[in-house]
């Protein structure tokens, strides 16, 4: 990961408490950070570019490194404390445009979802595809999280976790009376 590109996405993180995300350009970022506009241009294509960056590897991509069947929930409540500990940067930003995070979230979140289920179920006896059963976990994981967000997040994170957490619980226990 180039220090430079890290540099720019922090220069974005620190002016998004300083004014509304639509307001800040791309001179704005390199002033921040005393680099040229084509410094910037060499490693994003514009600031909603830089904005995806930010949110995959500051806190998605972690939990495709340590997400397991055993500690997902746990995982999900990482980065939503994460994301909370900047709140004023995720509030701005995702009010501006709410579908990059979403869609940023969605695709992590989905792709691991279906590892995972797919490791869960080596023997392909679930009524339902992986792929299916991991776009219906992060729909649901996704939308409360940006309602979560959207509203000022002003429930802690670990009551939303704890409530993902019941819900997979019942959907445990729902398995084990069919079985």
């Amino acid at each position: 990961m180039s220090k430079t590109k890290v540099e720019l996405a922090n220069a974005l993180k620190k002016l998004s408490h300083e004014k509304q995300f639509d307001k800040i350009s791309v001179s704005d970022i390199t002033l921040k950070c005393d680099l040229n506009r084509q410094t910037f241009y060499y490693h994003f294509q514009d600031k909603y570019e830089c904005l995806e960056w930010i949110y995959r590897h500051d806190c998605l991509l972690p939990l495709t490194k340590e997400m397991t069947a055993d500690n997902w929930e746990n995982c999900i409540e990482k980065t939503l404390l994460m994301i909370s500990k900047d709140k004023e940067f995720y509030i701005n930003s995702i009010s501006d445009n709410p579908r990059i995070f979403m869609n940023s979230f969605f695709y992590v979140l989905t792709d691991v979802f279906h590892n995972l289920i797919k490791d869960y179920d080596r023997e392909n006896k679930m009524p339902l595809s992986a792929s299916f059963i991991s776009e219906f976990l992060t729909t649901g994981i996704v939308g409360m999280t940006m309602n979560w967000i959207l509203k000022g997040m002003k429930d802690d994170p670990h009551v939303l976790v704890e409530q993902f957490k019941v819900m997979a619980k019942q959907m445990r226990e729902m398995k084990t009376l069919r079985s």
